[in-house]
């Protein structure tokens, strides 16, 4: 059974290794601020920059949501999909503080982000990576995307896909700690079995983003 990742050995580290160490740290921190803070400025500041339908859909659905009180508001049908958890959710509450849609999706995204990269960089810890993997890891997550239009796809003005892989991290932390049977391991999983429940409704962007990979990885293990 694949068990908890083995610590490694502390062995004295050459005064090389340690400057090299500390080097990647400061330098995958620095770009870890500038990326983010770049995203932030641009959902808070800048949400109607490259304004679509899709996007100022998710802007009305957002004040919808608030003004009706409900999570699927009347004015708006589903085709294929029940969205309950979105970033759309987040833009209701901040509409009703605000009163502003583009300010209030803008901060609605930001939030996701922020909470994308906390989930991603529990999960590397997880692992047993060190904080200096960890960064360069999230300094990756965050540069991968290369421009605006992929970046809308998990960081700015709509986030469309930021829930599925904040839940299929969620997921992947509480696989590994069932595995490991850590203390507590069965609330996690319970909690991640309800989330795959939720998101489900959205249609097969979870099961084809997470939860088919997942399954095949434990059939082969």
């Amino acid at each position: 059974m694949f068990g908890r990742r083995q610590p490694l050995k502390k062995q004295p580290l050459q005064k090389t290794d340690r400057t090299v160490r500390s080097a990647l740290w400061l330098v995958s921190v620095a770009g870890i601020l500038l990326l983010t803070g770049s995203y932030i400025a641009l959902n808070v500041f800048r949400y109607t920059a490259q304004m679509d339908s899709d996007i100022a859909a998710e802007a009305l659905n957002a004040r919808a949501i608030w003004e009706h009180r409900s999570l699927i508001p009347e004015e708006f049908y589903p085709s294929t999909e029940t969205r309950i958890l979105n970033v759309n959710l987040i833009g209701a509450f901040f509409y009703g503080l605000t009163g502003n849609m583009n300010l209030s999706m803008g901060l609605a995204c930001s939030v996701m982000l922020v909470i994308l990269v906390i989930s991603y960089a529990g999960l590397l810890r997880k692992l047993g990576f060190r904080k200096e993997s960890c960064a360069l890891g999230i300094l990756l997550l965050l540069a991968l995307p290369g421009n605006l239009r992929h970046a809308q796809i998990l960081f700015v003005w709509a986030d469309y896909y930021a829930i599925h892989c904040i839940i299929m991290l969620v997921t992947l932390r509480a696989w590994l700690s069932a595995i490991d049977e850590e203390r507590g391991w069965k609330v996690r999983l319970c909690a991640a079995f309800a989330l795959s429940f939720v998101i489900s409704l959205s249609g097969l962007r979870a099961a084809l983003i997470c939860y088919a990979p997942l399954m095949l990885t434990e059939l082969i293990r």
